[in-house]
Parts: structure tokens; sequence; C-alpha cells
């Protein structure tokens, strides 16, 4: 379908995805941090809102990682660069500080939001976090055994993967199916056993 010259029907959770896809897809082409930020701050946004509606933790926005009545400080700092890049109604003029790590806070939170809703697991997604924690090892969770495991092999993993993006994404999407080739295998090899079976 030419999506150029059609009619859209779109849910709030598609505009999202899209959103978040269309951001990572412009990260790992190390592509201008500008439009990667406004994307994802808009797909987390979108998934926030619906998380909250749903009776889930609104990811970046949750009242409970803040002070009381502090939440909605907290959401206008979050979306100061967000609002910049989108309004010049009021400061036409105005500069700004960016950040551009704040832009994979973003993205690792929608991937988060994305999946709390219910959405599926995505090589792109998984690409992006991985990447992530091979880079700041120190987020990682280290409360159990797995977590411990998980986080050595990202260790292990950061000594032969390339550092640029699209090289790091080209070279991990074979892997990581290998990886689940492998782990949907073993899954099944270790099933229950048919009924009759001795």
């Amino acid at each position: 379908m030419d999506e150029s010259t059609s009619r859209l029907k779109l849910s709030k959770l598609n505009v999202g995805r899209r959103q978040l896809d269309a951001a990572l897809d412009l990260w790992f082409s190390d592509y201008d941090p500008i439009p990667v930020h406004t994307l994802a701050a808009a797909a987390h946004e979108i998934f926030a809102d619906i998380c909250k509606h749903r009776g889930l933790p609104a990811l970046m926005f949750d009242p409970a990682l803040y002070r009381p009545g502090k939440a909605g400080v907290a959401r206008t700092v979050l979306h100061k660069h967000y609002n910049f890049f989108k309004h010049a109604n009021s400061d036409p003029e105005a500069f700004i500080d960016f950040p551009t790590e704040l832009t994979e806070g973003f993205i690792s939170m929608a991937i988060a939001g994305w999946r709390d809703l219910g959405g599926d697991r995505r090589e792109i997604d998984e690409a992006f976090l991985i990447n992530l924690l091979m880079r700041q090892p120190e987020i990682h969770r280290k409360d159990t055994e797995e977590h411990i495991q998980h986080l050595l092999g990202i260790k292990r993993l950061a000594q032969i993967m390339p550092h640029n993006r699209r090289e790091f994404l080209k070279e991990f999407i074979p892997l990581y199916r290998v990886a689940l080739a492998q782990r949907n295998s073993a899954l099944t090899c270790t099933g229950p056993k048919p009924q009759g079976a001795r």
C-alpha cells in the first residue's frame, strides 16, 4: 500500500509505535538528534498516557517516582527540550542547551511502555537496549544471579561488537535471531511430554 496517497486509520498505540520505530531507525543511523528526540519523546508521551488510562505506571511521568505534588513539575522538566523543538509561539528568539543522552532515556522508557501495554518484543528494541547496556553497564540490574549472568554476557559482547551504531545493528540482528532460535528450541525440548510418552 502506498501510504503517501492513502488515508490511514490509526490507533494511538499504533502512532506511538511508529514514532518509536522512526526514532530507533534514525538513532541507529546517527541521524540529527533533534528529530530523534522529538519522535522518542512523542512516543513516550503516548505510551505513558495510555498506561495511566489503563491503571499502569505512567513510565517517566509516574507520580510514584517523585515527591507528592511534584509529578507535574517533573513532566514539565522532562518535556523542556521536546516542547522547545515543537513550539516558538512564546519564545521565538530563545536558545537551549540540549544534552543528547537524554533521548536514550525516552527511547528505553518508550520500549518499556510498549511492552507494558502488551506489545511484542522487537529486534530493533532489543538491539537498542543491549547497545545501551554495553555502554552503560552500571544501569543493569544485579539483584539476581540471572541478571548478573546476563550482564556478564553483555560485557563479553561489548568486547567483540562494533561501536558504530549502524554496524552494531547489522551484526546484532543475525546473532539475536540465532540466540532466539536456540532458546525456542531448548524450550521445545524441555517442554511437557505428550500424553502417553515415557
